[in-house]
């Protein structure tokens, strides 16, 4: 096959895929974004995403738990396990350890599989390129990659729906920085939010405290899935944007007791709102500091001093 490259915003990701799959020939997909480098290794018999970091595992575990076969301290003790241990993979632990069989690891993977090149259907401004050959040294230093067998037209079609509703979810939730609480009104039992299986999840970890990464971390849940749950809750009016007075009180709370990442999460938030004060900005670049991310210090340090050299 001749070289394969080029953007994901001027080539149909669909017909790249249909394209390999039909082919059969072994080779890696790469695609890279602004999120990072995401790797699709194609082989006859079956097809996975590969990763250089243990956060692949990561994922995994999270479906596991979504899906009700392991509790979350069932997968950090597994967690625990893996890294004072031979280097297993994390289904390999949980295996071992009797909490899962073989063929709960192969669902989980293929469910992964999926949700991963779903994701890549609503990347924007993604470069990709095709290379044959067997998997790359680079993912291949930790030992076997899983390959799960999927019916890639099918992943298209379900891809192609999500990214029908995937605009209209980002039209009401548009940043995944927005935190959210619970306006008091009441949902009723035959709303659709009742018909996603994981909205329990989401519900469970709506506090008025957490933005919307934080709700997808707490929940075990996907992006799209959380997001969706997040758009008809909205859409009742069940849920609201925490306004900048409750921002600016979390944020002093969150200085008060010393919590760095809370405290750059809610000024963060207030500056991006246009609601903060000379002082937001200051605090903001202590904290940033205090986590050793200099450089947005030494922003939010900046601004703070022009702000004063304007005032005299």
């Amino acid at each position: 096959m001749t070289s394969l490259r080029g953007n994901l915003d001027t080539v149909d990701l669909a017909n790249i895929l249909q394209m390999l799959q039909m082919n059969q020939s072994e080779g890696t997909l790469f695609i890279a974004s602004r999120d990072g480098r995401k790797a699709i290794y194609f082989a006859p018999d079956g097809v996975s995403t590969l990763s250089r970091s243990r956060h692949r595992n990561g994922i995994l575990g999270r479906i596991l738990v979504r899906q009700g076969l392991v509790t979350e301290e069932q997968l950090d003790d597994a967690v625990r396990r893996q890294a004072a241990g031979s280097g297993r993979l994390i289904g390999q632990v949980l295996v071992e350890q009797g909490l899962v069989r073989r063929e709960n690891i192969e669902d989980a993977l293929r469910v992964q599989i999926e949700e991963e090149i779903y994701d890549l259907f609503i990347t924007h401004d993604a470069q990709f390129e095709f290379v044959e050959g067997p998997i790359p040294a680079e993912f291949n230093e930790g030992g076997d990659v899983n390959r799960i067998a999927i019916n890639v037209n099918s992943v298209i079609m379900e891809a192609a729906q999500r990214i029908d509703e995937w605009a209209w979810i980002c039209e009401i939730v548009p940043d995944m920085r927005e935190i959210y609480r619970y306006t008091g009104v009441n949902v009723e039992l035959e709303d659709p939010i009742f018909e996603e299986p994981v909205a329990g999840r989401v519900l469970a970890v709506i506090d008025g405290r957490r933005d919307v990464e934080d709700l997808i971390d707490a929940s075990f849940v996907g992006r799209f899935d959380a997001c969706k749950v997040l758009a008809l809750l909205l859409q009742g009016e069940a849920l609201e944007p925490v306004p900048p007075d409750v921002l600016r009180r979390e944020a002093d709370a969150a200085v008060a007791e010393g919590d760095n990442r809370a405290t750059i999460k809610f000024l963060a938030r207030l500056v991006e709102l246009r609601s903060d004060a000379p002082d937001t900005h200051r605090q903001l670049a202590e904290a940033y500091e205090s986590q050793c991310e200099l450089e947005r210090a030494a922003f939010h340090y900046r601004v703070y001093a022009e702000v004063r050299v304007d005032a005299g």
